[in-house]
């Protein structure tokens, strides 16, 4: 997976001292693990890291040299230390040291950890010459040892003198002890040649014998007390220099001793100590990263512990309340019911008086219709009787002018009576006229009996009627007086109905608080209950970095996504680091080196 198509910028970004990115991957260069602090430099979420190649961060600057001394390095079961340059999620780089450990578990290679932390700006200035030249592909006169660059040819011979190193230190020491006997023996040489000479001239003048012998005994008495001295002072140069480097070893060996101490002691805090030895340094160097690596994971476990304390405290003391508003809730509806109860009874109740005053109301009407019609009943005839009544009138005012005109023709006959005599006819036309009236009269007499007969009929027809027109507004009467009682019945229960209604809105309106409190809680409690999943969720994938004996190899697994940031507890996944040469070699699965460093 190559990181080509991904932008990339001439941003840098400083890693800083207090930042340790640690991360761990399986065999096949996937992501299993990523500290806090890498997933703030990288600018990639921990759900985007883990379960991805390490190649992710891969920046295309770095050659393809590195990978492969990298991989040459684990397979032979060493720790890698060198310089690599990684590429954040926008396209900024950063430099880190890298520390690529293989994790051994049961003789097996079972994934990587790498802590990388901030390189010094002459590393950094090295590393970016140095790849340079490897990405053109000229690499005369460099290599990589470990992860280490380094010159070969005579100019790498001779930097490997270094007195920073004790080996060379010793060495050094060693050929001042070689140089100082040599530099012995040659004074002991030089003496023999010249006693040597003096005796062969004394060979040919036996006059000066005498003299010269006083002389040889007196240059070898100085010989021997030279030799003495080189010698001692040889002894005494030599076992002041052992005891200088053995103090100096036993010094070095004391530092790193009470560093590792405290922090086997607990105490991540403690200073590196200052080695002058090489050896030491990388020791001390080593001791460092481990600690470096146990201050990362025991300070995101207390920050994750310091997140759930508070959440778990909010969901007990959210559950306390919970628990007391429920139970205030159970009264509440106790008392509901109750009244519902009662109102249930009571709406029967009104429901029974309600169907008894409709019937009534019913029958009410019907009387009420009854009596409209018998009324209306009487009215006509009533209006009947005045009808028969105006004709009455009428006739009777016939019957006036009849009597009327048979009055006048009465009198006129009783005037002609009186002149006739001998006019008869006369009389007789009166006569004819009063027969002729009189027949009037009784033909309207006859009516008019006719007429108050019918009148009479209709007077006690209407009469009849009147009275059960009575009969029935009585019954109206009746009626609504017991739907006025029923009614106010109805509203005596519809008052005791109107006091349960009002205890039910009071319980009603406690209730809605209480469910809009425990609805607050509820939801704070989800809340803290994400929260502290969350959490815990972190805790194990930073517990999960530690590999211990007895337990399983499964890799941290990506957190669940779940709404609210819960996400699920990732198993942890055992890990036991491997340090040195001692270590089995295993070839990482993955296929060429390049491959293999590609998920890198």
């Amino acid at each position: 997976m190559t990181n080509h198509s991904r932008p990339v910028t001439r941003n840098e970004y400083k890693v800083s001292e207090d930042q340790n990115l640690l991360s761990r991957t399986d065999r096949n260069g996937v992501i299993t693990y990523a500290a806090q602090a890498f997933v703030e430099v990288s600018g990639y979420s921990r759900e985007e890291l883990v379960g991805s190649p390490h190649s992710i961060v891969r920046h295309p600057d770095m050659p393809r040299e590195a990978f492969a001394n990298l991989w040459q390095t684990l397979k032979r079961g060493e720790i890698w230390v060198g310089l690599v340059k990684n590429r954040r999620k926008n396209g900024d780089y950063y430099w880190v040291r890298a520390h690529v450990t293989p994790i051994v578990e049961n003789g097996e290679v079972v994934g990587y950890t790498s802590v990388r932390v901030k390189p010094d700006d002459a590393e950094v200035r090295l590393a970016e010459q140095t790849y340079a030249r490897l990405l053109a592909g000229d690499s005369r006169g460099i290599r990589l040892d470990r992860g280490r660059i380094k010159r070969t040819g005579w100019m790498g011979w001779l930097s490997q003198f270094s007195f920073s190193s004790l080996r060379t230190r010793i060495q050094a020491a060693l050929l001042a002890n070689v140089v100082l006997l040599l530099l012995a023996l040659s004074v002991v040489f030089w003496r023999e040649s010249a006693l040597q000479a003096e005796l062969e001239r004394l060979d040919g003048g036996g006059a000066k014998l005498r003299d010269v012998a006083g002389e040889i005994v007196r240059a070898q008495g100085m010989f021997d007390y030279l030799q003495v001295g080189v010698l001692l002072l040889i002894a005494l140069l030599s076992a002041g220099v052992f005891a200088f480097m053995l103090r100096a070893i036993q010094r070095e060996v004391r530092r790193a001793t009470n560093f590792a101490m405290q922090m086997a002691a607990g105490n991540l805090s403690a200073l590196r100590p200052e080695c002058q030895h090489r050896e030491f340094a990388v020791l001390t160097e080593m001791l460092a990263v481990m600690q470096r690596s146990l201050s990362n994971i025991a300070t995101e476990v207390h920050r994750s512990l310091d997140a759930v304390r508070p959440a778990a405290s909010q969901v007990a003391d959210g559950s306390d309340n919970l628990s007391a508003r429920t139970e205030q809730q159970a009264a509440s509806l106790q008392q509901t019911a109750a009244s519902m109860e009662e109102i249930t009874s009571t709406v029967q109740m009104n429901a029974g008086h309600a169907k008894h005053a409709s019937q009534l109301a019913d029958a009410a009407a019907s009387e009420v219709r009854n009596s409209g019609t018998a009324m209306h009943q009487v009215v006509e005839r009533m209006a009947g009787i005045t009808t028969s009544s105006r004709k009455i009138a009428e006739i009777i005012g016939v019957i006036d002018s009849i009597a009327f005109q048979t009055n006048i023709l009465a009198l006129n006959a009783s005037v002609e009576a009186a002149r006739a005599g001998e006019h008869g006819r006369g009389f007789a036309v009166v006569a004819n006229e009063v027969r002729s009236l009189a027949t009037r009269s009784a033909s309207a007499a006859e009516e008019v009996r006719k007429l108050i007969e019918a009148s009479r009929q209709e007077v006690t027809l209407g009469e009849k009627q009147v009275q059960q027109a009575e009969q029935a507004i009585a019954g109206v009467t009746e009626a609504v007086l017991k739907v006025n009682d029923i009614m106010n019945e109805i509203a005596a229960a519809s008052d005791e109905q109107n006091r349960g209604v009002e205890q039910v809105n009071i319980a009603i309106a406690q209730m809605d608080q209480v469910t809009q409190s425990n609805a607050a809680l509820v939801v704070e409690s989800a809340q803290s209950a994400h929260t502290m999943e969350t959490q815990v969720a972190e805790l194990a994938n930073t517990i999960s970095a530690l590999r211990l004996a007895g337990q399983g190899r499964g890799a941290v697994q990506r957190p669940r996504v779940v709404p609210a940031g819960v996400q699920q507890r990732a198993p942890a996944a055992p890990s036991r680091a491997a340090h040195g040469r001692s270590l089995p070699a295993r070839e990482p699965m993955g296929g060429t080196q390049q491959q293999e460093w590609s998920e890198f």
